[in-house]
C-alpha cells in the first residue's frame, strides 16, 4: 500500500502531505509509532510520532534517522501544518520522504488502527485480484505468508491488532500464543562459505531441501495447526499450543525429531539439531521464543553436541552462562584458569584442554575420561597432574574444581569456533 493510498483512506482525510512528495508512491508494509530518535523502526514501515517524541529529539534528525532506517514516511501529530519547521520540510523534500502531518484532534493510537485495517484491506484485494488474472493465489499467498512470518520472528510488528488482522488473512489463530522450534542443519555453513562449483552446490541445495521437506512433513504429522518459515540453513516453526498443553508438546518435538532422524538416514550426510524457545502467552512476544531457540542452536554447536533436542528451559546452568559469556567479566574470569592450558598444548603440542573437558564431563572420574578419550588410566592421571601444575590449582579441591569447571564452560561458550 501507499502512501498516497493510506491518505485516500476517507477515515484518514483529515491528514495532509506537507513534504517529501515525490516519495508518496512508495510502498509500506507496517505502521509502527516512534517513541525517540533512538527507536529501531522496521525497514518499510510507516512511523507515527507523538507530540512527546517530537519534544524531545529535533525533527529533521528523526526524519534523517528514519529515511537511514529505511522508513517509509513519518506522520506527525501536530497542531496545524505550520507548525512542521521548514528545515524539516526542506530535509523530506530532498530525501523524498513523505512528512504528513497529523491534526491534533488525531489520536496516534487510532490512526495506526485505521491504517493496519487499511493495509490489511489492500493485501488482502492484492490476493484476490492475483487470483483473478493471473491463477496465482498460493505463490502470492506464499509470499505474503513468509513475510508475515519473517516480521513475527524478528519483532518487526509492533501492533497487535496487525498481528491478529494479518493471521486472519490467511485463517490463523494466534490467540492462545505459542513458541519456536528450529531445524537446523549442522555445519552445512561450513560449505557455503566455501568457493564450490555449481554441481556442489546443487547436491547441497539438494539435501537442505530433503531435511526441510521431512521436517515440514513430520511436523506437521504431529502439530498440524504447525506454520514454518524458511531461511538458508535452517527452517522455523510457529507452535501455536497453549501453556496447558506443555507437557505433549515436549513428546510430540521429541516425536517429530525421531521421525526426521529415520527419514533422513543414509539419505543426505548431515544431522540436524531442533532448539526449542518457551512459550509466550502474547503472540507479540514470540520473537523472545525464537531469538532463545537460535540461542539453544548456538550453545549447542559451541558445546559440540549435534543430533539432538534442546529445550531452552532445560539448558541449566548453561542457560545462565550463555548470557555472560561474553561479557567483560566472564573474559577475566576464565583468564585466570583456561589460557595457560591452551598455551602449553601449542607449545608442546598436547591435549591437556581436551582431557579437562573429558574430565568434567566425566564428573571428574579420571577412568572414565580415559574411557572417552580412548587412552589408558595412567595417561589420564599424568596430564590430570600436569593441568594442576600449570594452573597452580588443587583440583582435588571441591571450589576450585567448581572454579575450573565453570571457567572452561564460559571459555567454550564464549570462544568455540565451528565455522
Amino acid at each position: 500500500m501507499t502512501i498516497d493510498a493510506l491518505l485516500a483512506l476517507p477515515a484518514l482525510e483529515a491528514l495532509e502531505l506537507v513534504a517529501g512528495k515525490a516519495g508518496a508512491g512508495q510502498h509500506f508494509s507496517t505502521v509502527a509509532v516512534v517513541t525517540g530518535l533512538d527507536a529501531a523502526m522496521p525497514s518499510g514501515a510507516f512511523a507515527l510520532a507523538t507530540a512527546q517524541a517530537i519534544e524531545h529529539c529535533a525533527l529533521e534528525a528523526l526524519v534523517q534517522g528514519l529515511h537511514a532506517q529505511g522508513a517509509a514516511g513519518l506522520g506527525i501529530w501536530s497542531r496545524g501544518a505550520g507548525s512542521i519547521s521548514q528545515a524539516a520540510r526542506r530535509q523530506a523534500d530532498a530525501l523524498s520522504f513523505p512528512l504528513v502531518a497529523l491534526p491534533a484532534s488525531c489520536e496516534v493510537n487510532e490512526v495506526q488502527r485505521i491504517a493496519l485495517c487499511g493495509l490489511v484491506e489492500y493485501q488482502g484485494a492484492l490476493l484476490r485480484q492475483a487470483e483473478h488474472l493471473h491463477g496465482s493465489k498460493a505463490l502470492l499467498e506464499g509470499q505474503y505468508r513468509n513475510a508475515f512470518l519473517e516480521d513475527l520472528l524478528r519483532n518487526n510488528v509492533k501492533a497487535e491488532t496487525e498481528i491478529h488482522n494479518r493471521a486472519n488473512l490467511f485463517g490463523w489463530d494466534f490467540s492462545e500464543g505459542g513458541q519456536v522450534a528450529i531445524v537446523d542443519i549442522n555445519n552445512i555453513k561450513r560449505y557455503y562459505t566455501k568457493n564450490l562449483d555449481l554441481q556442489t552446490n546443487a547436491r547441497l541445495e539438494a539435501c537442505a531441501q530433503t531435511i526441510f521437506d521431512a521436517s515440514i512433513q513430520a511436523m506437521r504429522q504431529v502439530f498440524p495447526q504447525a506454520k514454518h518459515y524458511r531461511q538458508s540453513d535452517t527452517i522455523a516453526f510457529i507452535l501455536p499450543a497453549p501453556r496447558q498443553e506443555q507437557e505433549l508438546l515436549r513428546a510430540g518435538l521429541h516425536k517429530v525429531f525421531a521421525a526426521v532422524q529415520k527419514k533422513l538416514a543414509g539419505a543426505v550426510p548431515f544431522t540436524i539439531i531442533m532448539g526449542v524457545g518457551e512459550y509466550f502467552g502474547n503472540i507479540k512476544d514470540i520473537h523472545h521464543s525464537y531469538t532463545q531457540a537460535r540461542a539453544s542452536i548456538d550453545l549447542a554447536y559451541q558445546l559440540e553436541r549435534y543430533d539432538c533436542v534442546l529445550f531452552y528451559d532445560s539448558l541449566g546452568i548453561y542457560r545462565l552462562l550463555y548470557t555472560t559469556a561474553g561479557s567483560e567479566e566472564s573474559r577475566e574470569f576464565y583468564a585466570q584458569y583456561i589460557p595457560p592450558i591452551v598455551e602449553h598444548d601449542k607449545r608442546y603440542k598436547s591435549d591437556l584442554l581436551l582431557t579437562l573437558q573429558a574430565i568434567t564431563r566425566c564428573g571428574w572420574n579420571l577412568k572414565s575420561a580415559g574411557d572417552m578419550l580412548f587412552i589408558h588410566y595412567n595417561t589420564v592421571k599424568y596430564r590430570f597432574s600436569r593441568i594442576c601444575e600449570v594452573t597452580g590449582l588443587d583440583l582435588r579441591d571441591h571450589e576450585q574444581r567448581l572454579a575450573i569447571e565453570i571457567a572452561l564452560k564460559l571459555y567454550m561458550i564464549g570462544n568455540h569456533q565451528w565455522l
